[in-house]
């Protein structure tokens, strides 16, 4: 009969690995520190949709960046509210700026992909960022960069921004996930050449368009719903020199607001990065089921495991021996989601105490995310289904 203290001893590892591959991401993942000065163009191409609330401040931090040889192609996918009218009143006396409206959006293109590549095709420069619409920028943000990538003769830099959370479900949700991503795709292997490990951060990447053409550009992955994943995948199969940069001091994104927008994104970026991974979700049922038990076994049960032991000891008066192991297990826990809640704004270090609630969210989007990936069912994002 299999005994439980081996399986608590499993659930103990994870979380010391986790805590422990956190604590490398944080201490040696490197920022952008280069100061070199370079009068390089760059082309910014930003996607919008319904973007009414967030475009003009995104504008205004480009138009106050110290490196002033820019241009900034802004992409419109179809929007119905203002989004069009801020921007064109916005960019009119700054020819550095230009609006393209899309109205038609070709048979399975996403419309993300489909605006970076229509905002490509007018480019002119021999870098390309891909930003989003919701994006703050330090005002040194892209001079840094460039320095970093010149100086360092990268094809590829991305970053990872600083996520700000306003409201009571994304403090809960996004700190959960970004430590998952933290612990299964460590920032820390995207840097090494050896490791297959490839993604890009949607918010920032940056990328010299020679490469960009080299790997396909959008047009490769013109289907896929988590393109920065696609796209990193693909840079890494092709060998381009890349690198993953930690930039919370100059880069900032907001969070989806209220329960149902971070639930979408959250069942979007598990079915995305299953079909991109081809495996997990969309290519077997069965190990679908498997990372469903081991989010149950991993994520769940130890805080069911702590709060059985403190019941017991509270109660029953149980020695309190019993209690130490689960208490150091659970100590990890909320250690390693204050490690992650400290890295994003606006948010509140209480949130590590509800990390039952989160764990018991993300698996429920697993979940839903196996049963609509096996009925072929459409995901939608931003009142589109794909």
């Amino acid at each position: 009969m299999f005994n439980l203290n081996y399986l608590f001893i499993l659930i103990l590892l994870f979380w010391i690995s986790t805590f422990f591959i956190r604590i490398c991401v944080k201490l040696f993942l490197p920022r952008l520190k280069s100061t070199n000065s370079f009068d390089d163009q760059i082309t910014i191409i930003i996607p919008t949709r319904n973007e009414e609330q967030n475009i003009i401040h995104t504008l205004e931090d480009l138009k106050n960046q110290t490196h002033t040889c820019l241009e900034v192609i802004i992409v419109d996918d179809s929007s119905t509210d203002d989004t069009v009218l801020l921007i064109s009143e916005y960019i009119k006396n700054d020819n550095r700026f230009k609006l393209i409206q899309l109205n038609d959006l070709p048979s399975n293109w996403t419309g993300k992909n489909w605006a970076c590549y229509n905002g490509f095709l007018q480019s002119t420069s021999d870098y390309i960022l891909f930003t989003d619409a919701d994006v703050n920028f330090r005002n040194d943000c892209l001079s840094k960069s460039l320095s970093e990538m010149k100086c360092h003769n990268l094809d590829v830099l991305t970053t990872i921004p600083m996520f700000v959370c306003v409201d009571f479900w994304s403090r809960l949700i996004v700190p959960h996930v970004l430590l998952m991503i933290n612990t299964l795709y460590s920032p820390l292997r995207l840097n090494v050449k050896r490791d297959p490990i490839g993604y890009l951060i949607g918010s920032f990447i940056f990328i010299r368009k020679s490469k960009y053409v080299e790997i396909g550009t959008h047009k490769k992955v013109y289907e896929s719903i988590v393109e920065d994943k696609s796209l990193g995948e693909l840079a890494k199969k092709s060998k381009l020199s890349m690198k993953i940069f930690h930039s919370s001091d100059l880069v900032s994104t907001k969070a989806n607001k209220g329960f149902i927008d971070n639930f979408s994104a959250l069942q979007r970026a598990i079915m995305g990065a299953g079909t991109s991974a081809g495996v997990l979700i969309n290519y077997s049922l069965l190990l679908g089921i498997l990372g469903l038990f081991l989010s149950i076994i991993l994520l769940l049960l130890p805080h069911f495991i702590f709060l059985n032991v403190l019941y017991d000891f509270v109660f029953n008066t149980s020695s309190f021996d019993v209690l130490l192991l689960p208490l150091f297990l659970e100590f990890i826990i909320i250690i390693s989601y204050l490690i992650e809640i400290s890295e994003n704004r606006d948010n509140n270090y209480i949130f590590a105490l509800f990390s039952i609630i989160s764990s018991i969210v993300f698996i429920a989007a697993l979940f839903i995310s196996i049963i609509k990936s096996q009925s072929n069912y459409k995901i939608v994002w931003r009142k589109r289904s794909y």
